[in-house]
Parts: structure tokens; C-alpha cells; sequence
């Protein structure tokens, strides 16, 4: 217990070994007294502050989830059914298990309280066996009642075998009567180690009397908020401090769960992953269709807007134009609607951080199933949709072959722009940093891809960036596959009309058939390449292990062993 920023969120964060700071850590956490190496997630289960929960998911479905990854996968499915059933039993939620999570400011009748989604977030831990609990500030921002009924949860807990450590800002009375032992921090140390019940004496006998009308809950920390009084409190606290004797643990059923973890691990492990994560993000999908569902109309009407306005095209001049026009505003179009995927990874950014932490999975399967869950309902439907509307109204090329080479340009395209929208996603902050870097991202492309600017035009030292065009390769794709063999009329006013192949007008804006294939291998490569980079890119948002986390604390110790 302490003020905000004594550092007792740092202090959890080492404890659980998930701190990814650049702060120095040294010492040792030891459990029953045996220092930690392997196995240190699957024993110990950390509550963050944040409640990063699916909104779309019930209480049921998140807690089961969890079970279901973190579970060694040899457990039956009924004995998996239980662990859910007495996890939410325990927690006093079974009878809102059916109700959906629900955003933090909904008042949705069927959306769960704030005290019941920091009990689901505490079952998501609970479910997975653990024996010590710790959890950060689990009741900031939640009102007395519900306050007192979280702790009250956490102290029966605490009563089954497991040790429950937790932080606190400001308690109520009654909330920090109910626990058996307080830790208070000032300027990031200690300054008492005891029971809340002997902490007015303490006080008072240091000369800080907690007054009449003030709990001492209150009172603590007008106490240690003043700068000198910790100095004061940490000499008394290190005169009467006494050894107390460690509390243990019955860690046996963890270490078996560990080494069946261990043994059923590798390909099957990754395989029951993808699995499970597929089923939970097909089920969000789902449940939260309105961005899919806008996709679809905006893509249907525009298909039928512009396939109108430019059907029934010539084979004159003002077709050739047309032709440029309707390529080039279909690859703008998808290129910007792609910004919809950032708010894939962003949005869910603090859930995979906190799941991949806890060793629910790793950055593959989630970064797989997201990405072809993306890239199939939010790309290749509606882009798919757009092609047979527009491309027949239009009135392009008659040939199926010449078709399918349209469909397949547009769907690559619109996975290589969703790809790069992803990719920007995961280095960024917020959706808006995202979206202006993503902006400008496209718009630079764009003034390379051969309809703005002929790209044999510019100088030497920007030619090469129409290579890393996507609007490039897809333009060129597109005006090859509905010129080549098409004999246009050049119908200049003023003078007769002569008939040109469409080959020699690709020539004039530095297009050629034969790049056809180039443009498609290159197209492919772009959307396999920044797929792995968004990948790589995302593997650094994973939290360290736990083993970095204790490797780095024995560096240190050795480094402070060597300077004494």
C-alpha cells in the first residue's frame, strides 16, 4: 500500500517477472524458499491493473478460453469444464457467466459491472492453477461496495491454499482490515512490514496519532506523502522488525501440471493454439460484424456507382482515360479502406501483451489466425464483391481469364495495403498516429504508380522508389491485362481517327506487356514480405520470459558482487 508512483506497480511487475522496463533489478524471489528458473508463469498469476478483456466474449467463454490455452493439453475436456465451473464459482460470477463483457463504459443491460470484470480478469488467471495471486490495484476505479466485494473474494482465496499478494492505493477501512499483512511503500522503500492492525500504534508511537475523525487507511498515507517522515518510519520499522517465518505453498499439483505442459508441447501445442484462438476470433468477428458489414456496403456501392458512371466504355481516347481513371480510383479506393485493419492490433494490443505474458500462447498463432481472419473478411470478401459488380457493369474484357487476372490484382493489392497497415499498426501508439503515418505511407506510393507521374519521366534519383510501389505493379497489371490485344481508335479533334493497338499506348505512359508476370511475382512478394515484417515487428511487443527476467536480475547481483 502506498501513493500513486512509490513504485509498488514496479514492485508486482518483478514479482510476477514480467517487468519489460530498462530498469536495473537485482535480488533474488525465491517460493518456499527455492529460487525460480523454469515454470515461474504457470506458478504464479498476475492481475494487471487493466482490465484488457474481448468485449464481445461472455464471462463464461473468457474464463474457458484461458482453461482451454493454458491448461496442459491432455487435460479431458470435462475435467477442463470443471476448473471453469468452480474458478467462477469461487469468484461469485456464475450469475452473470452467460452475460457478454461489454465495454468499460457500457450500460448495456446484458454487460457485465466493473467489480464483476475485474473478478473475470482474476478467474482468467485462477482458472490455470496457480498457487500465488498477484494482482495490481485490483480495486482502483471501483466503488466502495464493489471494492469490498473483490477483496472479500480475494481473502477466501487466500484461505484455499494460495498466497494472494496485491497492491492498493487508497482502501477502505473495511478493505484493508481484511488483510493479514501490509506492506507500506514511501519513495520506494519500505517503511512497515505487519499487520493493519498494529499500524496506528506504529504511527503513534513514532509521533504521527492518527485523529479522531480520520481512518487509518487515510491516515497512512498523509503520512508517508510527506517528505522526512519515511526516514523516520523506515529507522523505527528496521528496530522493531522481526523475522517472521515464510509462508508456503503446496506447489505440487503446478510442477505436475508443468511437466505435462512441457511434454505435450512443441507442434501439437501450436496446433491446439491456432485452433482454439481461430475459434475465439471467428466467434469476435461474429459478434462485432458492423466493421465487416461496412466494408461490404461501401465496397457493393461503390462497385455500382462507379461501374455506372464509367459503363459502357469506348475503345476510343476518352476510354483509354476512363480505363486509367476507373484502375486507378478501385486501387486508391482499397488502398485507404485498408486503415480499417489497424484497429485490429491496436485495439487488442494490451490483450496480446498480457496473454502472451501469462504464456497463454505465443506471437505465431495469434499473429497467424488475426491475419488471415483480416485478410479474408476485411479484404479478400469485399474487395471480391467489388470485382464482379464493377468489373462487369464496366464492360470490360469478355474473357473469364482476363477476369480472374482483374480479381486476383485487387485481392493482392488489398492484402499487400492490408499488410502494410498492420505492420504500421504495431509500431504506433494510437490509431491516429497510425493513420497519419499510413497516409502518407500510400499517398508517396501512389504518386509512383504510373498514373500521376510517368514513372520514365523522373530522375534517376527517384525512379527506384516506384519499385516499392504497390501501385506500380497493380496498375500495370491492370492496364496490361485490358489493352493488351485491344485496337483503340485515336480520335484526337481535328484530326482523322486511326486505329492504335492498345500495346502502343501502354508504351507511351512506360507500361509493357511482358511485365505482366514480373508485376505479379513482385505483387506476390510485397504481400508475403510485409507479412513476415509485421510479424517480426510484433514479436517485440512480447513480453520477456520469465527466465530473461531472472537472468537479468543474476547479472546484476553479479555486477554488484564484484563492486563491494
Amino acid at each position: 500500500m502506498n501513493y500513486s508512483g512509490a513504485g509498488k506497480s514496479s514492485l508486482l511487475n518483478i514479482l510476477a517477472a514480467v517487468d519489460g522496463s530498462n530498469s536495473i533489478i537485482s535480488g533474488e524471489i525465491l517460493l518456499n524458499g527455492k529460487k525460480q528458473i523454469k515454470g515461474y508463469r504457470n506458478k504464479v498469476a498476475y492481475v494487471q491493473q487493466d482490465d484488457s478483456l474481448y468485449e464481445t466474449l461472455t464471462v463464461r467463454e473468457c474464463v474457458e478460453y484461458s482453461a482451454l490455452l493454458r491448461l496442459p493439453r491432455d487435460t479431458t475436456a470435462a475435467t477442463k469444464s470443471d476448473h471453469v465451473d468452480r474458478t467462477l464459482e469461487e469468484l461469485g460470477i456464475t450469475h452473470v457467466a452467460n452475460n457478454r463483457i461489454g465495454s468499460n463504459q457500457g450500460n448495456g443491460r446484458n454487460f457485465i459491472s466493473g467489480g464483476e470484470r475485474k473478478r473475470v480478469s482474476i478467474g482468467m488467471e485462477l482458472v490455470a492453477q496457480a498457487s500465488v495471486l498477484i494482482c495490481d490495484e485490483p480495486i482502483t476505479g471501483l466503488d466502495s461496495y464493489a471494492g469490498s466485494q473483490v477483496m472479500k473474494v480475494l481473502k477466501d482465496l487466500a484461505t484455499r491454499n494460495r498466497i494472494v499478494i496485491l497492491s492498493i492505493h487508497q482502501p477502505s477501512m473495511k478493505s484493508f482490515l481484511l488483510l493479514d499483512q501490509v506492506i507500506l511503500l514511501g519513495e520506494g522503500r519500505m517503511v512497515y512490514n505487519g499487520k493493519p492492525s498494529e499500524v496506528g500504534r506504529f504511527l503513534s508511537d513514532q509521533g504521527f496519532p492518527c485523529p479522531e475523525l480520520e481512518t487509518v487507511a487515510d491516515h497512512v498515507l498523509d503520512v508517508i506523502s510527506v517528505k522526512g517522515n519515511c526516514d523516520v518510519l523506515i529507522d523505527a520499522q528496521a528496530s522493531v522488525a522481526k523475522d517472521a517465518k515464510p509462508e508456503t505453498v503446496d506447489t505440487q499439483s503446478t510442477a505436475l501440471a508443468d511437466e505435462k505442459q512441457s511434454t505435450t508441447g512443441g507442434i501439437f501445442r501450436l496446433l491446439n493454439d491456432i485452433q482454439i484462438l481461430f475459434g475465439r476470433t471467428a466467434k469476435d468477428i461474429f459478434r462485432n460484424k458492423e466493421l465487416f458489414l461496412l466494408q461490404m456496403t461501401f465496397s457493393t456501392a461503390l462497385a455500382l456507382l462507379t461501374g455506372g458512371i464509367f459503363s459502357g466504355v469506348t475503345n476510343d481516347l476518352a476510354g483509354f482515360q476512363n480505363r486509367m481513371g476507373a484502375f486507378y480510383f478501385s486501387l486508391s479506393f482499397f488502398a485507404f479502406a485498408s486503415f480499417s485493419s489497424m484497429d485490429v492490433f491496436v485495439k487488442e494490443r494490451h490483450i496480446f501483451v498480457r496473454e502472451t505474458g501469462s504464456k497463454y500462447y505465443g506471437a505465431f498463432p495469434y499473429f497467424l489466425t488475426k491475419m488471415v481472419s483480416d485478410l479474408l473478411v476485411l479484404r479478400v470478401i469485399p474487395v471480391s464483391a467489388f470485382a464482379f459488380i464493377f468489373y462487369w457493369m464496366m464492360g470490360l474484357k469478355s474473357e473469364p481469364e482476363a477476369f480472374i487476372i482483374f480479381w486476383a490484382t485487387l485481392v493482392l493489392f488489398n492484402v499487400c495495403a492490408g499488410s502494410i497497415s498492420i505492420c504500421i499498426s504495431i509500431v504506433t501508439p494510437t490509431v491516429g498516429q497510425a493513420n497519419l503515418i499510413a497516409a502518407v505511407w500510400f499517398l508517396i506510393m501512389l504518386l509512383f504508380g504510373g498514373f500521376l507521374l510517368n514513372v520514365d519521366t523522373m530522375s534517376e534519383w527517384y525512379e527506384w522508389l516506384k519499385y516499392a510501389s504497390i501501385f506500380y505493379y497493380s496498375f500495370e497489371i491492370l492496364m496490361t491485362n485490358e489493352l493488351a490485344g485491344l485496337v483503340l481508335s485515336f480520335d484526337a479533334p481535328g484530326y482523322p481517327a486511326i486505329p492504335v493497338y492498345g500495346e502502343v499506348f501502354l508504351e507511351t505512359i512506360g507500361m509493357n506487356v511482358d511485365d505482366q508476370i514480373r508485376d505479379l511475382i513482385c505483387l506476390c512478394g510485397l504481400a508475403a514480405g510485409f507479412c513476415v515484417l509485421a510479424y517480426l515487428l510484433l514479436l517485440f511487443r512480447v513480453p520477456r520470459s520469465a527466465a530473461q527476467h531472472f537472468r537479468k536480475m543474476e547479472r546484476e547481483n553479479k555486477r554488484l558482487s564484484r563492486n563491494r
